[in-house]
């Protein structure tokens, strides 16, 4: 395998701003980069490649990938409609954007094989309506986890069906491993959960998974090769794939469920060494945390998270910079009634949006515009539909 540069690009719109009428400062480019995997629920994945400007992809009924866009004004096809971009898959999409205008879409075919398409800025290919396979033999029960680093390299991870972690990446001029073969980055372990990936700086990769006994383990890319082995973060057991996010080189912060309590646990990478598990509290006492939690980065010290409760609501909190808001074992209700895990990504400084499905199928959404949520009420914004609520 070649030296790769990984940087993930993740930059998301706040929709408030020209919904509301909010005034925005100028920008010629957006004005942080969230260094991170590509940000999915087990339904969803939400992504922007520049200021104003995101796409949201899901599956409908019958396995087609979906999308619906904002371009800076409004909605697109419309407001309450979904363009189908093919599949027929029983599984959902992650997304990425390697570049300005352009987007790459993976799936888990009814084959089981990888299969990927991408906007070149101005067509789908292969089609608007087609797919091409990558080949491999994956589970199509967990997510695919996707990096990008500028215009040409692409890695994209999944959890093969005989529990080992799987890679495919884009060199620039072609897919490595060619044909129809996946790398193997299994090391004998059955994993159960998984991948995340995350990349916080060129030529660095670090992907996670979940165990046969349910505790985390870790690999990375340095540039030349990869570990010579998975490493153990410690004995906590995990009900669910991790997440990992980044906000600056040599820094990491992963969350998981935690199997006994559904607490939310986070450990942290500093650049010298791992801290330990820290449990960051559930809903209340009734209700624990499902699934996988979402968590972005929009500034350097600054982490916003969002997972499902076991009610059906969403839960959110943050990471200002000294402790967490609105404590470190609290979290702040944002309702709603869904039934997967939520996706949530930032374009800059104090811009938020969360997405999940809703129990009616229909995508929601809920944007933190700088001052306060849009809407305001405490409901959520309804948009197009309907789509599947995949469960983990």
């Amino acid at each position: 395998m070649a030296p790769l540069t990984k940087w993930t690009t993740q930059l998301m719109l706040s929709y408030a701003t020209t919904k509301l009428g909010i005034e925005e400062p100028c920008h010629d480019a957006p004005k942080s980069v969230n260094r991170l995997s590509t940000n999915s629920g087990p339904s969803i994945s939400a992504i922007s490649w520049g200021y104003n400007r995101m796409d949201v992809y899901g599956s409908d009924g019958q396995g087609n990938v979906t999308h619906q866009y904002w371009d800076g004004y409004q909605w697109g096809p419309s407001y309450n409609q979904i363009e189908a971009l093919g599949g027929g898959f029983n599984s959902p999409p992650t997304a990425v954007s390697p570049a300005t205008g352009k987007m790459d879409i993976f799936s888990i075919g009814n084959d089981q094989s990888l299969m990927h398409k991408f906007y070149d800025g101005s067509v789908w290919q292969p089609s608007e309506t087609t797919f091409e396979g990558l080949g491999g033999e994956l589970d199509e029960s967990e997510v695919l986890a996707a990096t990008a680093n500028g215009a040409n390299p692409l890695d994209v991870f999944g959890k093969g069906i005989d529990g080992n972690i799987y890679h495919k990446y884009w060199d620039g001029s072609s897919w490595q491993p060619q044909g129809d073969t996946l790398e193997n980055l299994g090391d004998g372990n059955e994993y159960v959960y998984g991948p995340a990936a995350v990349s916080w700086g060129p030529n660095r990769t670090d992907v996670f998974a979940i165990a046969g006994n349910l505790t985390m383990l870790h690999q990375y890319w340095d540039g030349t090769t990869w570990f010579s082995q998975w490493e153990s973060l410690d004995d906590s057991e995990f009900a669910a794939t991790p997440t990992v996010v980044s906000w600056g080189a040599n820094r990491l912060d992963i969350f998981g469920i935690e199997t006994e309590s559904g607490g939310l646990l986070h450990k942290v990478w500093d650049g010298s060494q791992w801290s330990k598990w820290e449990n960051l509290g559930t809903p209340s006492a009734n209700v624990a945390f499902t699934g996988t939690v979402a968590a972005t980065s929009w500034a350097t010290n600054r982490i916003d998270i969002v997972a499902l409760g076991t009610d059906g609501a969403y839960y959110y909190k943050y990471w200002d910079g000294s402790v967490w808001q609105p404590s470190e074992t609290d979290f702040i209700s944002k309702g709603g009634s869904f039934g997967s895990s939520p996706a949530v990504v930032s374009w800059g400084e104090n811009r938020l949006d969360i997405y999940g499905v809703g129990s009616d199928t229909m995508l929601k959404h809920l944007a933190w515009y700088g001052s306060g949520w849009y809407p305001a009420d405490g409901t959520w914004e309804t948009l197009a539909g309907p789509l599947k609520a995949f469960k983990q």
